[in-house]
C-alpha cells in the first residue's frame, strides 16, 4: 500500500494504492434512480433506508450505482443480513481507494470522476466493469475503484 496526502478543496483526504485482492458479500436494498438526478435521489434514498432499517445508522455501510440497459439502480448495503435484504456478491479484484471527508453526493461523484480521470489513467491502471463502491464510516467515505494494470 502506498499513501498520498492531498489538501484540496474537494475534500479528498488521502489516496491509497491498494493492491490486495478483495471480494465482497453484502446484503442490500436497491432502488431505481434517474441517472441525471442522482445527486438528489441518492441522499433521499439513504434517508428512507436509515428510517426503515436502523442497522444502517450504527454500522459501516456501503453504496454503489449500477447502470444496465439504460436503467440506473442505487444499492444500499451492509455486511450483515437485514429484513427484506438480498445478497450481492462482488468478485475479487484490486481496488484503488480514495478517502474523502465529504458525505455530500455531489462531492462523492466528483471524487469518483477525479479518481478515474486523474489517478487511474495516469498511474497506468484500467477501471474494471465492476461496481465503484462507497464505504461509509463515521468520519469519512472510502471510494473503492476496481482496477487492473495495463500489460
Amino acid at each position: 500500500r502506498s499513501f498520498y496526502k492531498l489538501s484540496e478543496n474537494n475534500y479528498i483526504k488521502d489516496i491509497v494504492l491498494s493492491n490486495k485482492n478483495r471480494e465482497f458479500k453484502l446484503y442490500y436494498i436497491s432502488k431505481k434512480v434517474d441517472y441525471n438526478n442522482r445527486n438528489k435521489e441518492i441522499p433521499e434514498f439513504w434517508k428512507e433506508v436509515k428510517q426503515k432499517y436502523p442497522e444502517f445508522i450504527k454500522n459501516k455501510r456501503y453504496g454503489f450505482l449500477e447502470r444496465c440497459n439504460n436503467e440506473t439502480y442505487y444499492y444500499c448495503l451492509l455486511e450483515n443480513e437485514f429484513d427484506n435484504s438480498n445478497i450481492k456478491n462482488i468478485k475479487k479484484c484490486n481496488y484503488f481507494a480514495i478517502k474523502a471527508t465529504s458525505f455530500e453526493s455531489k462531492d462523492i461523484i466528483e471524487n469518483i470522476n477525479k479518481g478515474i480521470k486523474e489517478y487511474i489513467k495516469s498511474l497506468n491502471y484500467r477501471l474494471l466493469k465492476l461496481p465503484i463502491i462507497e464505504v461509509y464510516y463515521k468520519d469519512f467515505v472510502e471510494i473503492l475503484l476496481p482496477i487492473t494494470w495495463y500489460f
